[in-house]
């Protein structure tokens, strides 16, 4: 209560007794009437309940013989008076004055008397609760809620239970969880006990630290260590397996059960079994390595008494291959970095995927997507195929993507080794004696070898390599060539084109050559039937010319020849520059200039009606129709279409 508070009820206080005494006076009146009052006595009662009810709440921040102060929890102080008639309480018991000292909290009531004065003080007690991480002399830490760590400090005077019975501080032990109930000490850094209740745990998990013949330390946390004694009466388990103390090492993750008379003391101990699951990078000796979760590498450490099982089926360590996922089930190994296996589970693998990097007639080596090799035996019965196609032996060679299922009496030997086959394909840049080079997604060369064995389809129907032309799309299944630069091709499908465009550089009466792109060319055939097109008009073999832009239609019968030819008519126009004899120059779009060549059979109109080369004048706009020039400089015009200015 404020000062200001205390005041105010003394001046309440006055009032009352002022109050009484014209209650009294006028209770002396009415006594000689013949009804007494009955609503005096209600009101005193009330008044004395509200004095009495009046209590201080806070922290004693000064205490003597005569007086203590309390701060409050608003931040204000109140000093009360203590006189001889102050009781003093901790809790439920009744102590004496020198119980009290600056730091604990207390919860006063101030005297019926006088209300400055305290009638009754309770030390308010505080309880913290946690594992214990050490005793030190009469000092036990503990960490609490959210990791913190407290002290407690103990006394002659503190008690100790333990299941319901009393016990000494000789009882709490390190791993023990307690609660310690008491005051917080003048410091207000720890907590004077004046009790402390053990609770008893039924167990103790965690990392052995230290072994002995009559003891064990368990690492519960990075903060909590237990000593556990080990007695005769010990029992000790591996999974569902009984065991003796001989097979209880350092590093081993145990969950330990304690004895119910002595809670420090190992009635049982199970050695927790580990497992491991992962694909098999390595066999080395009696280790094995694998692929676990998320990419790690593990290591598994096996012995003369690991048992291994196949799909069910005992099995030994040359079951164990590279590339097969196993389940190592044991301990972790003293130094913490391995996993000692007690068993080792292998799945029944039904095939393997990879990359030859070795082939013999008795074996071969896979290299996997991993990373990891896989070498398996190739026995009489083991049988090869490409594609659809049974096969020898001899097909296989290094390179080679194979699909390996494996024997179902021996999963280390090979049942049927699929030669999986690759499909390129692209057009056609080059054909150089047995090696067709193709461009493919994205630009990419491919060189495809070919050898007597090949096979060509050409539109369905069987063909040679001499069908496959610069320019043609293919279509080549085969394998990876031992080098791995190339395909060697079991067959050649070669697409039949229907057009080929692109600008003629070669020229003759019976072919033409067409660039189509800066890595085709193609070479096609002219025959008499052949026709030839400059827009929708019909021309002959003399209009063509090297450097036009054509649109050559393939015969149905022979791919590889022209059945008509469209010279492609190129349009150009713009503002006319300058003009010398037969050429124009003119200013296009995107202000390049360009040159028009005009001849005797240019034909010229302007606003519709026949003009000549006269009416085209500098500053005028010009719209000129035909060819590109020989020499790909200049437009070789049809036709001009002139606009006045």
């Amino acid at each position: 209560m404020k000062k200001f508070e205390t005041k105010g009820l003394g001046r309440a206080t006055a009032s009352l007794v002022i109050g009484l005494a014209l209650v009294a006076g006028f209770a002396g009146v009415a006594g000689a009437s013949s009804t007494p009052s009955r609503h005096a006595p209600v009101a005193v009662s009330a008044e004395a309940r509200h004095a009495v009810s009046h209590k201080v709440v806070g922290l004693v921040t000064a205490a003597s013989v005569t007086s203590l102060t309390v701060r409050l929890a608003n931040g204000s102080s109140e000093t009360l008076a203590i006189d001889s008639n102050t009781t003093f309480f901790e809790g439920g018991t009744a102590v004496s004055a020198a119980a009290l000292s600056t730091g604990e909290r207390v919860r006063v009531t101030p005297s019926a008397v006088a209300l400055a004065t305290a009638g009754r003080i309770n030390i308010v007690l505080v309880t913290l609760s946690g594992d214990v991480t050490a005793v030190s002399g009469n000092v036990i830490t503990i960490t609490g809620g959210a990791g913190f760590t407290r002290s407690i400090d103990v006394g002659s005077a503190t008690t100790y239970r333990e299941g319901g019975k009393s016990a000494t501080l000789g009882d709490v032990v390190v791993g023990l969880k307690v609660t310690a109930r008491g005051t917080v000490s003048a410091d207000q850094t720890s907590l004077v006990a004046n009790s402390v209740t053990i609770l008893a745990p039924r167990s103790f998990t965690g990392i052995v630290t230290a072994l002995s013949a009559t003891s064990l330390t368990v690492q519960q946390s990075s903060s909590v260590s237990v000593a556990l004694a080990i007695i005769p009466a010990t029992k000790f388990f591996e999974g569902n397996k009984a065991v003796s103390a001989s097979d209880l090492a350092t590093g081993e993750s145990v969950s330990v059960r304690l004895s119910t008379g002595a809670p420090m003391t190992a009635a049982r101990i199970d050695i927790v079994i580990v497992k491991l699951g992962g694909t098999v990078t390595s066999v080395n000796g009696n280790v094995i390595t694998i692929t676990a979760a998320k990419g790690f590498t593990r290591t598994i450490d096996v012995s003369a008494n690991t048992t291994y099982t196949e799909a069910g089926k005992p099995a030994t360590l040359s079951n164990v291959i590279v590339g097969f996922r196993i389940t190592a089930t044991g301990t972790v190994s003293a130094n913490q970095t391995a996993l000692d296996a007690t068993s080792v589970a292998i799945p029944a693998p039904s095939h393997i995927v990879g990359t030859v990097t070795a082939a013999s007639t008795t074996s071969l080596t896979v290299q996997l997507a991993n990373g990891a090799s896989a070498t398996l035996a190739i026995d009489a019965n083991t049988t090869f195929f490409e594609g659809k196609h049974a096969v020898t032996a001899a097909a296989l060679s290094t390179g080679e993507h194979v699909n390996v299922a494996l024997s179902s009496t021996t999963s280390a030997t090979a049942g049927r080794i699929d030669i999986v086959l690759i499909k390129l394909a692209g057009t056609v840049s080059t054909v150089n004696g047995d090696a067709i080079t193709i461009t493919g997604a994205e630009a990419f060369t491919r060189t495809i070898d070919v050898s007597p064995t090949t096979t060509y389809t050409e539109a369905g129907k069987a063909a040679t390599l001499s069908n496959v032309l610069v320019g043609m799309k293919i279509v080549a299944t085969g394998s990876v060539s031992a080098d791995q630069t190339a395909l060697d091709a079991i067959s050649v499908a070669i697409g039949v084109p229907t057009t080929f465009t692109g600008i003629v550089t070669a020229l003759s009466s019976t072919s033409l050559t067409v660039q189509q792109s800066s890595t085709v060319s193609a070479t096609l055939a002219i025959i008499p039937t052949t026709t030839f097109f400059e827009g929708s008009k019909h021309v002959t073999i003399a209009a063509l010319a090297v450097g036009e832009s054509v649109n050559v239609r393939l015969s149905t019968g022979a791919p590889s020849t022209a059945a008509r030819i469209d010279i492609v008519i190129v349009k150009l126009g713009g503002v006319v520059t300058a003009l010398s004899g037969n050429v124009i120059t003119i200013t296009g779009g995107a202000g390049f200039t360009r040159t028009i060549d005009v001849s005797s059979t240019t034909t010229y109109t302007e606003a519709g009606k026949p003009a000549t080369l006269s009416n085209v004048a500098v500053g005028f706009h010009v719209y000129a129709t035909g060819t590109v020039s020989a020499s790909q400089t200049a437009l070789e015009a049809t036709s001009v279409v002139i606009s006045a200015k």
